[in-house]
C-alpha cells in the first residue's frame, strides 16, 4: 500500500468522525 493511500485513508477516517459528531449532536434532545 502507498504512503500516499495510508495518508487519505486518515483524512476519510477524521472526516467521517466529524459528520457522526454532527450527526450526533443534531439527533441530540
Amino acid at each position: 500500500m502507498a504512503a500516499g493511500a495510508a495518508r487519505t485513508n486518515a483524512q476519510i477516517a477524521k472526516a467521517l468522525a466529524a459528520l457522526t459528531n454532527i450527526v450526533v449532536r443534531d439527533h441530540q434532545p
